[in-house]
């Protein structure tokens, strides 16, 4: 509301607020600025006053400065109409403040309290009717936080009523509650003073009490006494006695002390008692005795300005030279340093006006001199007065000086001169004009004036081109700097190097850098200038190597020396690059060109080497030029940020508040982002709290951080609180809700907010379709993301399609795996690393592992995660030495295997059946490459143990492990007993299976198995029936095959698929063929005992023989069968297989839930061994 009010208004309510409140108002008056650099304000409020003299105040002051009359302005703001009377307007009696709030009283005694930070205003009731009692009050607060304040009135009244004795009186409180002011409690005053007389005294709030002096002619004392609004009640601090009282005057210095000014009537002294603090009894700091001709009538106030350390008194005075109660100042001293003393007389003289212009005649020279609006319209009401309003020199300077000031205001008023003379209208006017609107960011005022400087006939010169270019690049006007460049050649200015230098700037910032190198090629003379727009140019777009490039050739072949700008570009286009070695090149040139090392330079190598990974180079730097830099250190927890290196962001943050160096925005989004990461809601918590006390909650980016943090703290009532106070919701505002869903695995909600989304971009897209990956909806993210592609303006990015891949790497399509990276290459979506990764998963996943392989090869910054991806691909595909290989290949070129790398190792051995290379590995972990074993890694050597059949050092490696063994590794044992058929060590993983996680149902499943197969049948039967009494259910073995985009799903017995009697001939075909190659079923797979021709006929109908021969009668020969099946495939299932690949001659490629089956020719990858 004060950012709409009048210049003169605002100045009255500042002149009102404490320095402190003063403070906490910049934030929401956009006019504080403009009123410090307004002289006449400073001069009013700042000016130092010249000792042993008397300045004249520019306001007329009736009563004091708390009890000002306010102007009809101040008035209106308020909308103080009187609904009460036939008057049209209410008169304000007297205006309280306290901590920027203003508690306006009218003179028909109705109250009213404003807080013109916010624009509100809030009448008040009191119960009793004020129209018959006498009336006083006080507006205090209680701190009930750091960041929060409840504001209360203590008002106390007496009864006007003559004939009743004791006549009434009291004190009540109240306090602003559900945007009401409320009385909520009586207050004992314990008789602490006859306040009969409290309502005459002066008062004054700080730090939310209130303080009267009161002077009480009973018993002819005088104390301070203060009203705490935390306990409601009243204290009495002690003053000493004075005599024949003049005037006392209640103030504070600094806000942290109370002063008592007291003037006598008989003898010409005054006296100023200062308290310790703001509740202890006052002592005498200093005494001043006056002239006798300075007769002060009235003290008013006493104003304090720490920055020149002096006590001001605002007075009346009455002296022949002066107009008679003429408000004036006096300087009395240096209260800071004086101990008790008595100053010297002192003798006034008569004071000067300070809103008298120091310019009686206009002169050029005065001009110069001219800081303000004020002082420049008081100027040109001289040149009036003088008759030079038209003269061309002495108008083009003032529109001139006018547009140097740069505000809205001043451009104004050179355009009001500039429009107004008869003389306007020559070159140099319209290029000031020109260049200050486009410096002031005014750029269409800007363009509209060079349009009509052209239509008014006035031909441009070579300074009104750059001007005008100027404000088509900051505007992005390409149509109109066009037009500009047209006229340029037209005009023969196409060759001077200023117009040329803005032409490159103009084209680069629009993007344009064909026409921004064509007019840089074409020029004949090149300065710095020259060459920095088109570095600049080119690094602030993706063309961060051609920056570079430019660099050196300037360096190389050009007599010119770059500067500050120059290698900041140039150093930016390096960490773009996240080249580190150009990027040293140009350090070492800097430091051997001598070139001057700015704050903007070192931010910026801090963010190169943190870019390339460079984080101990970068310490050193940020070490080495201090913390006090606040860019810097925004550079430098944004980049840990980035890196995932969070408690390091905080810690920057902490040394910029140690430092004395005031976080802005930007740091906030560093650090609360490092609290999202952490998920540390008390960090959290604390950084929102910092921006509450700044004001930066109004920012939208703050916003959209701080309901992240909250949404992934699971406090989800929180981010919704902050969602629905913001006025501005951007799309980044409703991803953030999406994002904490899909974070908290609520992926309905996440669904559901999506579809409501007034608006949606590529990241809204991204973020449910990795949200309904995480929930393991695949089939649904790949539909979603089927649906983008009808969005206009959406198109998918890498993220996208790591999502993408991902889903269809779990669904194991091998044709929508082409299909996807048919779709990334057609589309030009760069294919970086972690991309490239995750194409090397999902064609593994999908049974292709040679193009896995080629995907990994084209790969050039290959990371740990890429080449663990390619370990893993190898290790599925059954091809375990290739996959130790990449292992040791690895490890040669200089990375460092993490615990994942390792588990693709150990994998690969396990399925290779490599268990000399297995323990190897394992053992090296901690002793060679400092990786501590965890569960899985020893899960996988139980694993590979297991299988070779060494049981026994399986069982002594898990007595072995530092940790606790849990389920997963005993079920690995678990497995092991099963293929080699020890009953007595399953019996015993079994048990400990139970005990850890009882609700497992694949052990029991596992244990019943090796009970059927060694014939124990009815503990077999104890097993299964355990199972039916806790609810447990073995999951039926199914197995999927795709047929023309069509996926089928067969399940073991179950013989509803509508091409079920072709599917049985082609078994019994399959099964003679096979028999006559001297397959013989395997029976021990038929666990439950029944007669050998029921167990061949069960055999027969398992899901992967269901779903091959699906396969051999709906695909063309020679095609590749694939086929997915959610359980380990059977030993007589794996032999069916083999020997129809090679009865059909067809490649089928198995997968189970451990690996894939290559089998060609009746041999299948795995060796048999899995």
């Amino acid at each position: 509301m004060m950012s709409n009010l009048p210049l003169d208004l605002v100045e009255e309510i500042l002149s009102r607020v404490p320095a402190t409140s003063l403070k906490r108002l910049r934030s929401t008056c956009r006019q504080w600025n403009a009123l410090l650099k307004d002289r006449r304000f400073t001069e009013k409020h700042f000016r130092k006053a010249p000792k042993e003299s008397l300045v004249l105040m520019l306001k007329e002051i009736s009563v004091n400065l708390n009890v000002t009359p306010p102007s009809i302005e101040f008035k209106d703001a308020l909308g103080l109409k009187d609904s009460h009377s036939n008057s049209e307007q209410v008169d304000i009696v007297q205006v309280l403040h306290c901590d920027g709030l203003l508690l306006c009283t009218t003179k028909d005694n109705r109250h009213v309290v404003w807080n013109p930070c916010l624009g509100e205003t809030h009448w008040i009731q009191f119960k009793v009717d004020y129209g018959r009692v006498y009336s006083s009050f006080a507006l205090g607060y209680i701190q009930n936080n750091e960041s929060c304040r409840s504001y209360k009135i203590l008002w106390r009244w007496k009864s006007n009523d003559y004939k009743s004795s004791p006549r009434q009186r009291g004190f009540e409180i109240y306090e602003f509650i559900s945007d009401k002011w409320r009385v909520i409690d009586d207050v004992n005053h314990d008789s602490l003073v006859n306040h009969n007389y409290l309502g005459r005294c002066c008062r004054v709030s700080l730090k939310g009490n209130t303080y009267w002096l009161v002077d009480d002619v009973e018993d002819n004392s005088r104390s301070l006494l203060m009203f705490d609004f935390k306990t409601e009640r009243f204290k009495r601090l002690c003053l000493p006695h004075f005599e024949n009282v003049g005037h006392m005057v209640l103030s504070f210095v600094r806000e942290e002390q109370l002063s008592v000014l007291y003037w006598s009537r008989t003898t010409p002294k005054m006296e100023i008692w200062i308290t310790n603090n703001i509740d202890t009894d006052a002592t005498l700091l200093w005494r001043l005795h006056l002239d006798t001709r300075f007769n002060c009538v009235r003290i008013f106030s006493s104003l304090y300005f720490e920055e020149e350390k002096k006590v001001v008194l605002c007075c009346n005075v009455n002296d022949d030279k002066i107009s008679k109660n003429m408000p004036t100042m006096a300087m009395l001293g240096n209260v800071l340093h004086l101990s008790p003393m008595v100053l010297a007389t002192t003798t006034t003289t008569k004071p000067s006006l300070l809103n008298q212009s120091k310019c009686t005649k206009a002169t050029p020279s005065s001009l110069k001199n001219c800081k303000t609006i004020d002082e420049l319209k008081m100027f040109h009401r001289s040149l009036t007065k003088q008759g030079l309003d038209n003269d061309v020199s002495t108008i083009t300077k003032l529109v001139a000086r006018s547009c140097e000031l740069g505000t809205r205001e001043s451009l104004s008023f050179a355009k009001e001169v500039f429009e107004n003379s008869e003389s306007y209208g020559t070159c140099f006017m319209y290029n000031s004009l020109i260049r200050g609107y486009a410096s002031s960011g005014l750029c269409n005022e800007a363009i509209l004036l060079f349009l009509r400087m052209m239509n008014s006939g006035i031909s441009p010169d070579k300074y009104t081109f750059p001007f005008g270019l100027s404000a088509c690049a900051k505007s992005r006007a390409k149509g109109n700097g066009i037009q500009i460049h047209g006229l340029i050649v037209k005009m023969g200015y196409a060759k001077d190097l200023f117009v040329q230098n803005s032409l490159v700037h103009f084209y680069a910032e629009c993007g344009e850098l064909d026409s921004a190198r064509k007019v840089f090629d074409e020029m004949s003379e090149r300065n710095v200038v020259s060459w920095t727009s088109m570095i600049c140019g080119y690094a602030r777009r993706d063309f961060a190597k051609d920056a570079v490039d430019l660099f050196f050739r300037m360096v190389r072949d050009e007599e010119v020396t770059p500067n500050s700008v120059t290698m900041v570009c140039v150093i930016s286009a390096c960490a773009k690059l996240e080249d580190l070695e150009t990027g040293e090149k140009v350090y070492a040139f800097i430091r051997n060109s001598g070139i001057e090392v700015n704050d903007l330079m070192v931010s910026a190598l801090v963010d190169m080497y943190m870019k390339c990974n460079a984080i101990d180079v970068a310490k050193r730097l940020f070490d080495e030029y201090g913390a006090s830099n606040l860019d810097l250190c925004n550079s430098m927890a944004s980049n840990y940020v980035r890196q995932g290196l969070t408690r390091e962001a905080l810690g920057v943050f902490n040394l910029m508040m140690d430092s004395g160096v005031r976080p802005d925005r930007i740091s906030m989004l560093s650090a609360i982002s490092s609290c999202s990461q952490l998920r540390n809601i008390l960090w959290g918590k604390s950084c929102h709290g910092y921006v509450l006390r700044n004001g930066f909650e109004s920012w939208d980016n703050i916003c959209n951080a701080l309901i992240d943090m909250y949404m992934k703290c699971h406090r989800q009532d929180t981010a919704f609180r902050i969602f629905d106070r913001m006025s501005n919701k951007t799309v980044v505002t409703w991803n953030s809700i999406v994002a904490g869903y899909v974070e908290n695995g609520e992926v309905d909600a996440a669904w559901e907010t999506f579809e409501t989304m007034p608006e949606k971009n590529i990241v809204s897209w991204n973020t449910i379709i990795s949200g309904l990956v995480q929930g393991s909806l695949f089939e649904e993210a790949i539909e979603v993301f089927c649906s983008m592609q009808s969005q206009e303006g959406v198109n998918a990015d890498g993220v996208t399609m790591m999502s993408i891949a991902s889903a269809c790497g779990h669904l194991g399509t091998l044709d929508l795996a082409k299909w996807i990276y048919y779709y990334i290459e057609k589309n030009g979506i760069q294919l970086d690393v972690r991309l490239g990764t995750t194409l090397v998963d999902m064609f593994s996943r999908c049974g292709d592992p040679e193009s896995a392989m080629s995907i990994f090869n084209s790969l050039t910054n290959r990371d740990v995660s890429a080449w663990t991806a390619a370990i893993g691909a190898m290790a599925m595909a059954g091809n375990a030495e290739r996959a130790i290989e990449l292992f040791d290949d690895m490890i040669e070129q200089g990375l460092k295997p993490d615990g994942v790398a390792f588990v693709g190792a150990l994998t690969a051995c396990s399925h290779g059946g490599l268990v000399q290379q297995g323990k190897e590995i394992f053992y090296s972990m901690l002793k060679l490459h400092g990786v501590s074993p965890e569960d899985v890694h020893y899960g996988c050597m139980v694993d590979l143990l297991g299988r070779a059949g060494l049981l026994e050092e399986a069982v002594q490696l898990i007595e072995d492990m530092p940790m606790e063994p849990n389920d997963v590794i005993w079920n690995s044992l678990l497995a092991a007993c099963r293929v080699q058929g020890n009953v007595e060590m399953a019996a015993y993983a079994a048990e400990k299976i139970q005990v850890l996680a009882p609700e497992r149902t694949g052990s029991y499943v596992l244990l019943s198995n090796v009970y059927a197969s060694a014939g124990r049948w009815n503990d077999m039967a104890k097993v299964r029936l355990s199972m039916k009494e806790k609810g447990l259910r073995k999951p039926p073995g199914t197995s999927s095959i795709q047929i023309r985009g069509k996926t089928h799903e067969f399940t073991s017995g179950d013989e509803s698929h509508p091409e079920m009697p072709n599917i049985e001939a082609m078994l019994d075909e399959v099964s003679q063929r096979a028999s006559h190659l001297g397959h013989v079923p395997d029976l021990s797979n038929v666990l439950m005992d029944v007669d050998e021709k029921e167990k061949i006929f069960m055999l027969s109908r398992h899901s992967e023989k269901l779903a091959m021969a699906y396969g051999l009668i709906s695909s063309n020969k020679g095609t590749t069968i694939r086929i997915v099946k959610n359980l380990r495939v059977c030993s007589d299932c794996h032999s069916f297989a083999k020997f129809a690949s090679k009865v059909y001659n067809r490649e089928i490629i198995l997968r189970d839930n451990n690996r894939f089956h290559y089998i060609r020719q009746g041999k299948c990858s795995c060796g048999d061994f899995w």
